[in-house]
């Protein structure tokens, strides 16, 4: 199911494998909540470079859309999927949301371990992620001890029987090193197909954020592979990497092609007020559309924001494919640190690493 093909210190390239279909790690998935990426043709994933996608089960149950869409998101996008189980609207504007022994009630309906599973079962992703209890940053020591042991009581159910996915238990316990130990050894006895970190990176500083997973990494099997929810910056993503996570998500290069923002070969820039030099290019090792002049990206922004937006997602999903490829290439050439250094520097030959 997860095979290691090279390691760097911590870090490794894989494969994971499920009914045929494969995913080659580290690897990032773009947030596609409804089972499409906003502003992106459904069939295009691949062509950008992309190895995943994740979508919200809960979206789908508010939407009706399960029965619908079920089956047909593979044919649709022809990659690897994955689905989680909506904890993180626990933390979200707009959700009203009970924690309740038995599950999450949502308006009209109450979500538990095993409803969860079968929706995501439905939906036929590959891999889908039990049903958590993510606190809120700054959470109470309390509040972290329940979420893990709400957390735990729902993986055992989750985990209980037969699937027809992969099945990954979450980690939580808030910020406090000693109850993410305890959580995480937990969870790995029962079994799990891979294992979540769940409840980082949701308000906290980078510096916490990677002290904090870094530690609840280095207590996981190392045969088990390790997904990060919800981080998405290129240079977080390669922290990550670097003590052994394998697979990430995030809205952050679509929403920030939303908000003008783009990837280009010296970090993010953003667009609707930038001020590059003439001619300049986004990032030539990009294809064509790397090309474009950040100028022109900033004159079409503000004169034409319905054509600018499509555009800026194509690069920034582009971007983040080949961040991903090369960080795959430097792990098995024992470089990844080299690539690491040369992303924080800016350095716009981190893209033509090698």
């Amino acid at each position: 199911m997860f095979k290691i093909i090279c390691s760097d210190g911590r870090a490794r390239t894989g494969i994971i494998s499920h009914r045929g279909r494969r995913l080659e790690t580290p690897a990032f998935a773009a947030v596609a909540t409804s089972g499409f990426l906003k502003a992106i043709p459904p069939c295009a994933g691949r062509e950008l470079g992309l190895e995943a996608l994740i979508t919200n089960s809960i979206h789908h149950l508010i939407a009706g859309t399960v029965g619908q869409l079920g089956g047909l998101l593979h044919k649709i996008h022809g990659i690897w999927l994955f689905s989680d189980s909506g904890g993180f609207q626990i933390v979200r504007k707009g959700f009203e949301v009970r924690i309740l022994e038995e599950g999450l009630e949502f308006p009209g309906m109450t979500i538990t371990p095993k409803r969860s599973l079968e929706v995501q079962e439905r939906l036929g992703v590959d891999a889908a992620f039990q049903l958590d209890y993510c606190p809120p940053y700054g959470a109470s020591y309390g509040e972290a001890a329940r979420s893990a042991e709400l957390t735990l009581a729902w993986a055992r159910e989750f985990l209980s029987g037969e699937s027809t996915v992969l099945r990954y238990a979450v980690v939580q316990g808030g910020l406090y090193r000693d109850l993410r130990y305890r959580h995480a050894r937990a969870l790995a006895k029962l079994g799990p197909d891979g294992i979540g970190i769940g409840g980082l990176a949701v308000g906290e500083p980078p510096s916490l954020t990677h002290r904090i997973a870094r530690a609840t990494v280095q207590t996981l099997p190392e045969e088990l592979p390790r997904h990060f929810l919800g981080l998405g910056t290129p240079l977080d993503v390669l922290e990550a990497v670097s003590y052994g996570v394998d697979t990430f998500d995030s809205a952050y290069p679509t929403r920030n092609a939303r908000h003008g923002m783009v990837l280009s070969s010296r970090g993010y820039v953003d667009v609707s007020k930038a001020r590059a030099r003439r001619g300049e290019p986004v990032n030539p090792t990009l294809g064509p559309v790397g090309e474009i002049p950040l100028e022109a990206l900033h004159s079409l922004y503000k004169k034409d924001f319905m054509a600018a937006v499509p555009l800026l997602t194509e690069i920034n999903l582009r971007a983040m494919g080949r961040l991903m490829a090369l960080a795959r290439k430097a792990i098995c050439k024992g470089e990844l640190e080299e690539l690491i250094s040369a992303f924080r520097t800016s350095d716009p030959g981190a893209w033509e690493f090698y």
